[in-house]
């Protein structure tokens, strides 16, 4: 199951089912112990010297204290920075609708930043669709070319040095969905989705819909989708 996908296991009933589990797991260490292990070492505790009995409490307390921060390192996993975005194209005649989802399947607040949208026509060769790969990562850079510019934001058109030249007189719209970004939305809490839509008039042709969400001390995160007008 994917984590918080379903609203009615949210992150919060997650943790509380993932420590009732590690209680669950001691208490059931410690019956094992008194049913099982102390009927039968009887004999032998009472031959046990003080160090022998200290190093046995200890053994079972070491035991509790494993169960305990595997479970933690579970929910430190579970309940990592984790966000969903998606984006979805309706088409109706020379009108696109072009939607933009974000989602919060964390425990922590994300705090959103800056999210663009870019819809651009590309190019047959060969039978297949070509786009300009603005998601690479040029040398020495740690965020791709596009997040970058998000990152920065306020930026209304890509720089010449990135396009090819046979992309520069394709069409293209960078749009900032302000319902998405700081601008609209302080913080998303956990289990929390924001959408937003945009329509654009379009000519015919093949296109690309490039999302890019970028959050306060997070990566970003982004996804494309391709579509046709006729």
């Amino acid at each position: 199951m994917k984590f918080n996908s379903n609203k009615n296991f949210p992150a919060n009933k997650k943790s509380v089912v993932i420590r009732l589990c590690a209680v669950a797991l001691i208490a059931l260490i410690g019956i094992i112990i008194l049913a099982l292990i102390v009927p039968y070492s009887n004999q032998a505790v009472k031959k046990m010297t003080v160090n022998e009995v200290i190093a046995s409490a200890t053994l079972v307390i070491s035991l509790g204290t494993i169960v305990i921060k595997v479970s933690e390192n579970i929910l430190k996993q579970s309940f990592a920075t984790k966000r969903k975005i998606s984006i979805e194209s309706k088409i109706q005649g020379e009108y696109v609708i072009i939607t933009g989802r974000i989602e919060n399947l964390s425990k922590k607040r994300i705090i959103p930043q800056n999210i663009y949208l870019m819809v651009e026509s590309g190019i047959e060769k060969d039978g297949i669709a070509e786009f300009p790969y603005l998601l690479r990562h040029e040398e020495g850079e740690y965020y791709c070319v596009l997040s970058s510019l998000c990152r920065q934001g306020g930026f209304t058109q890509l720089p010449e040095h990135l396009l090819e030249e046979k992309f520069k007189t394709q069409y293209r719209k960078i749009i900032k969905m302000k319902h998405l970004s700081s601008e609209t939305i302080m913080f998303v809490d956990p289990g929390e989705e924001f959408s937003e839509d945009v329509i654009l008039k379009l000519g015919k042709g093949i296109y690309k819909a490039t999302i890019v969400w970028t959050s306060v001390k997070e990566d970003c995160i982004c996804c494309t989708k391709e579509f046709i007008i006729e």
